[in-house]
C-alpha cells in the first residue's frame, strides 16, 4: 500500500511539475520549443524558426515522458493569419496513471511589418488526480517579441490563477542571434520570486529541408537535441531530452502549414 501511495505521488508530481517548460502552466509539446526552451514564433510560420509566415498552420505532438508507462503529453496547436492579425488556439493534455491534466488556450496577436509582434492569451486548466475532486484554474498572458537585423527577443509574462491557492505568475526572457545557416538561442525564466533557471540552444540548417538542434537547461540540468524535416507544406520533428534524475523522455511533432 505505502509503495502505491508512494508511486502516485511521485506521479502527480511529475504531471504537475515537469510538464511546465515554458510557462506557469502547462507547455505544448512541441519538439522545437522544448529543445530551445522556448516559443520564438508568436505568427504562424512556414518552417520553424524561418520567420516566413504562413497564413495556416496546424500543428500536432505527443511526447512520451520519462519512459513511465501511461505518462505522456500531447496536443494540438491551429493558428492562422489575417493580414497584420493572428490568430491561435491550443489544447494540451497530460496523461499518467494517477490522472490528466488538461490546458486550452485561445490567443490573438499583432505583426508589425515582421519588426514586432505582440499577443495576448487566455485560457483554462484542468487537474484532475484519481480519487480527489478536480480542480480548475484560469490563465491569462501576453507576449511580445522584437526583431533587430539578425537578433530576435522575446517576452513572455503568464498568470496562472487557481481557486483556494492564489496566483502564480512566470516570465521567460529570450534571445536568438542568427548567423547564416546557424542560430543561437538564450533563454531565462523566474516563477514569481524565484529564478528557475538559464537554458541555451543551437540550430544548424544542413540543407534547405534539413536542421539539427541541441540544448541544455541549467534550471532541470537536461540535455536536449531534435532533428527537423520539412518538405513542401510538411515539417516533421522528433526530439530525445534527457533528465538526470527521471531519465530520458522522447516526443514528436507534425505540421501542415500553407
Amino acid at each position: 500500500m505505502r509503495r502505491v501511495v508512494f508511486l502516485s505521488l511521485c506521479l502527480g508530481y511529475v504531471l504537475c511539475g515537469f510538464v511546465r517548460d515554458a510557462a506557469a502552466g502547462l507547455a505544448f509539446p512541441s519538439v522545437v520549443e522544448r529543445v530551445t526552451g522556448t516559443r520564438l514564433d508568436l505568427a504562424p510560420v512556414r518552417a520553424s524558426l524561418s520567420d516566413s509566415t504562413a497564413r495556416v498552420r496546424v500543428e500536432g505532438a505527443d511526447a512520451e515522458l520519462y519512459g513511465i508507462d501511461g505518462l505522456r503529453s500531447s496536443g494540438i496547436r491551429a493558428s492562422g493569419a489575417l493580414g497584420a492579425v493572428f490568430f491561435a488556439g491550443t489544447v494540451v493534455d497530460v496523461a499518467s496513471p494517477v490522472g490528466s491534466q488538461t490546458r486550452a488556450v485561445l490567443e490573438a496577436g499583432y505583426s508589425l511589418r515582421h519588426r514586432w509582434q505582440g499577443a495576448v492569451r487566455i485560457g483554462a486548466e484542468r487537474l484532475l488526480l484519481d480519487g480527489t475532486p478536480s480542480y480548475a484554474s484560469r490563465t491569462a498572458g501576453v507576449a511580445s517579441r522584437a526583431d533587430v537585423g539578425r537578433v530576435s527577443t522575446i517576452a513572455d509574462v503568464e498568470v496562472l490563477d487557481t481557486p483556494g491557492a492564489g496566483y502564480e505568475s512566470s516570465l521567460s526572457l529570450a534571445i536568438r542571434v542568427r548567423a547564416g545557416a546557424a542560430q543561437l538561442i538564450g533563454s531565462i525564466r523566474i516563477d514569481g520570486d524565484r529564478f528557475i533557471g538559464a537554458g541555451i540552444a543551437a540550430v544548424a540548417r544542413l540543407h534547405e529541408s534539413l536542421a539539427l538542434l541541441a540544448g541544455y537547461d541549467d534550471g532541470s540540468e537536461s540535455m536536449r537535441g531534435a532533428v527537423v524535416i520539412d518538405w513542401c507544406c510538411i515539417e516533421v520533428a522528433a526530439g530525445v531530452f534527457q533528465h538526470p534524475v527521471l531519465g530520458m523522455s522522447q516526443g514528436v511533432s507534425v505540421s501542415c502549414f500553407r
